[in-house]
Formats: C-alpha cells, sequence, structure tokens
C-alpha cells in the first residue's frame, strides 16, 4: 500500500513538474517574440555627452557648408538597379565594422576621406549615428531584410542608423568626390516612402545631380549613387529627403535611417 502512495506522489509531482516546464516553455516564446517584434522598429535616441573617439574620427570637425553657386558642368549618370561591377571596381568601400558596438558617431572617417552627418531640419545640428550588426535583436541590431541580389551588393549588411530624423540628413565630405553612392531603408515598416538624394556643394544643392526613388523596409533597400561627369564636376555634400508619394499626401516620417555599403571616389 505504501508503495503505492509513493507512486502517486510521483506521478502527480511529474506531472506538475511537467505542466510548469510547458507554462515556462510558452512563457518564454512569447517574450521572444516580444523582443523580435520590438526590434523590427527601432527607436534608438541620442547619447547625450558624446566625444569624438580617438582614432576615429579626426581631431578637426567639419564644419557645416555655406550656401554659394555652385560652378557649371557638364552633366551627370545616376546608377539603377543595383550596383554594377563597373561601379563596385570604380569606388572604395568606407567600412564600418570598426565602430565600436552602442557608440554613436558625429564624423566617420578611413585614411583617406572624413564624413559628417548633419541635420538637415533647418537647425544644422550634427547628427549621430551608430552601427547596427545584421539579424541581430535591438539595440545592437538591424532586424528587417534588407533586400536581394542583385538589386544590392550583399543581402545582410552591417547598417549606420539614425533615430533622429524628420526632414533631411546631410553628408558632409572632408573632400571633393566624383563618385558617392550608398543603399537605405527606412526604419518605418511596411510603408513605401519616396526619397530624393541630391548631391552638390551645399545643403539641398542638386546641382551636380538628383535621384528619387520609392523605398521601403522591409526588402526594399535601394541604391542612389552618382557619377558627375565633365570638368568642375566633383561635390562634397549629399542630402537626403524624404517626400510624400503622388499629390495631397501628407509627408511620412521615416522614424530613422539606415545606411549600408557607403562607396566614394575621390576628385584628382
Amino acid at each position: 500500500m505504501k508503495k503505492l502512495i509513493y507512486l502517486a506522489i510521483f506521478y502527480f509531482a511529474a506531472i506538475t513538474s511537467c505542466a510548469k516546464n510547458d507554462h515556462e516553455l510558452v512563457q518564454t516564446d512569447i517574450k521572444t517574440a516580444a523582443v523580435e517584434i520590438a526590434a523590427a522598429v527601432l527607436t534608438i535616441p541620442d547619447v547625450p555627452g558624446y566625444t569624438p573617439k580617438p582614432g576615429i574620427e579626426p581631431g578637426n570637425p567639419i564644419p557645416f557648408p555655406p550656401p554659394k553657386t555652385p560652378t557649371d558642368f557638364d552633366g551627370y549618370a545616376v546608377s539603377w538597379g543595383g550596383p554594377s561591377s563597373d561601379y563596385i571596381d570604380g569606388t572604395c568601400l568606407l567600412k564600418i565594422s570598426h565602430l565600436e558596438e552602442g557608440s554613436t558617431y558625429h564624423q566617420i572617417n578611413n585614411k583617406n576621406i572624413n564624413m559628417a552627418f548633419y541635420s538637415g531640419d533647418g537647425d544644422h545640428e550634427p547628427m549621430f549615428i551608430r552601427r547596427l550588426k545584421p539579424t541581430t535583436p535591438a539595440p545592437y541590431g538591424w532586424t528587417p531584410i534588407w533586400n536581394t541580389l542583385p538589386l544590392v551588393e550583399n543581402e545582410h549588411p552591417e547598417v549606420l542608423f539614425t533615430s533622429r530624423f524628420e526632414k533631411s540628413i546631410i553628408i558632409v565630405l572632408s573632400k571633393p568626390c566624383i563618385k558617392f553612392g550608398f543603399e537605405l531603408s527606412p526604419n518605418l515598416q511596411n510603408e513605401v516612402l519616396n526619397c530624393v538624394v541630391y548631391w552638390g556643394q551645399f545643403a539641398g544643392d542638386g546641382s551636380r545631380g538628383a535621384f528619387d526613388h520609392p523605398v521601403q523596409s522591409p526588402d526594399g533597400a535601394v541604391l542612389y549613387s552618382l557619377q558627375p561627369i565633365g570638368k568642375n564636376a566633383s561635390f562634397n555634400v549629399v542630402t537626403i529627403s524624404f517626400y510624400p508619394r503622388g499629390e495631397g499626401n501628407p509627408l511620412i516620417n521615416p522614424e530613422g535611417i539606415a545606411l549600408a555599403n557607403i562607396r566614394y571616389q575621390l576628385a584628382e
């Protein structure tokens, strides 16, 4: 009789333990799903008290460029349909893998060029970017699908992400370039936005070229690249803006943007 009682107690304890484990597994799955959903649209704040990182940012900051009268040139060619072999072979990739995880940057550079990021919302304040790894949970990862080959250089790139974005972002180059391109995706999910990029010599200057195209996230990153033609064709400012698609549509805030595979060719 005692043996039967012990078996009954053991059986009841086993059932209770299994039920508890099943409940914990369900709760874990729910938490995991919640993390994945939260990571889909990032809201990474700017970090106060920012200081340049030695060896990554030069000591001399790039000033915001004043407006001026652009010089004439012969025209430009816009790349579309994905990065061609000529585009990749004729440009240098600005690598970002060395950027510290969790740190923000106003300027990034390599041994040849430095580029600074500014707000184009009228205040011309420095903007701060951070590197995000592909398919990694927030706050250090970019989880949406980028795009498929051959429309982009690779399907799971590291990205530079900025969350402070309303109207435009301005990239100022320390040296004039004759080629400059990047892939871009908005942080706002499942909305088709219209993004226009201006290449010129000051903020909003499109004298060296302009290119607008619908872009979306996930799975809709677009390559924006330019090659001016002829003399006096170099530029040192790139302006990225978002506009409504069609007449009468309200302006849609992209809720931050991600840039990948930044490529350039310096002017001689």
